[in-house]
C-alpha cells in the first residue's frame, strides 16, 4: 500500500515539474526576442518526429451526416 502512495505522490510532482516547464516555455515564447524563433522550430520539428497514434474512437468524424 506504501509503494501506491510513493508512486501517487512521484507522479504528482512529475505532472507539476511539467507543468513548471511548460511555463517556462510560453514565458520564453511570449517574451520575443531572437531565440523565439529559433525555439519555435526546434518544438515543432520534436513534434513532427513524435508518430503518436490516434486510437480510431478519438478520431475526428468526416461523417457530417
Amino acid at each position: 500500500m506504501l509503494d501506491f502512495w510513493r508512486n501517487l505522490i512521484d507522479a504528482g510532482l512529475f505532472a507539476a515539474e511539467v507543468q513548471g516547464v511548460i511555463a517556462l516555455r510560453l514565458i520564453r515564447l511570449a517574451s520575443g526576442g531572437s531565440e523565439t524563433s529559433a525555439e519555435i522550430h526546434r518544438a515543432l520539428r520534436r513534434s513532427r518526429n513524435r508518430h503518436i497514434s490516434v486510437p480510431r474512437w478519438q478520431q475526428p468524424s468526416t461523417n457530417y451526416e
